[in-house]
């Protein structure tokens, strides 16, 4: 078992000549190093501008996260940052939060554990804030729907948008190419002693990657100028997956709602005031936004939300669709009760696992017949339960496996008038939201 009383956050240094950022890090014996390159020929990365520095810094904080939960009782120890009361408040709360499941899962309380130092700093004047500035979108592309539906409602409103991924996979460079919009992509690389690590009984599990890419991000948009940073986070990533003892744990946190208001709040106070961060789809459900899908089809045959399309450190899948997942199955319940018609569904998922009654215990877990969620990046347990039961009320789907199997379960559970309500309740706009004026009107409703 890996074992560590301290956790030191090491220096950051930058190799213009490559535009390559390394973290340097110690866990008791061990030291890492994480490499992130910027990979644009026109893209320059001035690591020396007060506001890329403070971004740089940052980041190296979020993405220590991956090298921390190796032994996460480890006291820790900043060697070049010092960090005000505020500012070490915030990444206290984005490791208890983004690790509340590795917590759980691994049966382990790390609360106490995520103390980063801090002293009465005097915070560096950042650049003043101006009313007015290019708008110029920086939006995180992740290969599946969701961003999907932000690009093109960002084409068609006419926004000056810039693509961005971190280690972007086949569906991620594919779904860029459609797009036809300009692309910026950073090559991260962990630390392979971490693998290793994990592997001789170090301890592993969920991390909150959407904090550590957002914090990337945060340094590609200043050297673009963008006035923005958008994600495509919907408002179901806000439900826990589980709720222990009165305490929620949500394996979406770092794509929450609360995250994107803290995080907004940090960025504006302590890295540049003019530089907004939101979540374009808030105010949408998954269903909504599967609606909003279905009126474009040219990324039908290259966009996936399949997680093992985009592994890091294991094989990745050789099919857009493994359609045995959660994520899968859930994808799927919310194209088949979209609307799109039989020939359609069939040409994006080559498969039905509704249709697969071995998938019945999935499907229970995303309608919230069990104690949690899936691990997974799935909609609320109402929009599943909804799906179910709209999907029990039309003859041609009536007689799916797990439709037939699981109708009256989920009926019982809600009530049909719940049920029903909730299936045209569920493709309204919410008011919460960060969307800051410039860039409502995307969508009609919004």
């Amino acid at each position: 078992m890996f074992t560590s009383e301290l956790f030191e956050f090491k220096q950051t240094d930058f190799v213009k000549e490559s535009q390559q950022l390394n973290l340097h890090y110690k866990q008791g014996q061990y030291t890492f190093c994480e490499t992130l390159t910027f990979e644009h020929d026109s893209l320059q990365i001035d690591e020396t501008q007060p506001e890329i520095s403070n971004a740089i810094k940052y980041l190296h904080l979020a993405a220590g996260v991956s090298y921390f939960k190796l032994q996460p009782f480890s006291q820790i120890k900043m060697a070049q940052t010092t960090l005000n009361t505020a500012q070490a408040h915030f990444f206290k709360k984005l490791y208890i939060n983004g690790l509340a499941e590795f917590a759980y899962r691994n049966q382990i309380d790390i609360r106490e554990a995520c103390e980063f130092p801090s002293s009465d700093v005097t915070q560096t004047p950042l650049v003043k804030a101006t009313e007015s500035q290019e708008q110029h979108a920086l939006v995180l592309i992740g290969g599946g729907k969701d961003s999907l539906v932000s690009i093109e409602a960002l084409k068609k409103s006419g926004k000056k948008v810039t693509l961005f991924a971190v280690n972007p996979a086949e569906p991620i460079l594919n779904c860029v190419k459609q797009s036809g919009l300009p692309f910026v992509s950073v090559k991260r690389t962990l630390d392979p002693q971490l693998f290793k690590l994990n592997e001789a009984g170090g301890l592993n599990g969920h991390v909150p990657i959407t904090a550590i890419i957002s914090f990337t991000a945060l340094i590609v948009a200043q050297a673009l100028g963008c006035d923005a940073i958008i994600t495509s986070n919907e408002a179901s990533a806000n439900e826990a997956t589980v709720v222990k003892n009165g305490v929620e744990i949500n394996h979406q946190y770092s794509k929450s709602y609360e995250f994107e208001k803290d995080f907004t709040a940090f960025v504006q106070k302590f890295v540049h005031p003019n530089l907004a961060y939101f979540s374009l789809l808030r105010p949408f459900t998954e269903m909504r936004i599967v609606q909003e899908f279905a009126q474009f089809s040219h990324y039908d045959a290259v966009f996936t939300s399949c997680n093992k399309a985009f592994k890091i450190y294991h094989q990745k899948s050789q099919t857009r669709w493994c359609l045995a997942c959660p994520k899968c199955h859930f994808v799927h319940l919310m194209f088949a009760v979209s609307g799109m018609d039989e020939a359609r569904l069939k040409s994006i998922f080559n498969g039905n696992p509704l249709n697969q009654i071995e998938h019945l215990q999935a499907y229970r877990e995303l309608v919230g017949l069990t104690e949690n969620k899936p691990w997974e990046c799935v909609g609320e347990k109402l929009e599943s339960a909804t799906a179910i039961y709209m999907l029990s009320q039309q003859k041609i789907t009536q007689d799916y496996a797990v439709i037939k199997q699981l109708s009256q379960a989920v009926i019982q559970a809600y009530g049909a008038d719940v049920l029903q309500s909730a299936s045209t309740d569920l493709l309204k706009a919410r008011s919460l939201h960060y969307i800051p004026e410039q860039y409502r009107g995307c969508f009609a409703d919004v």
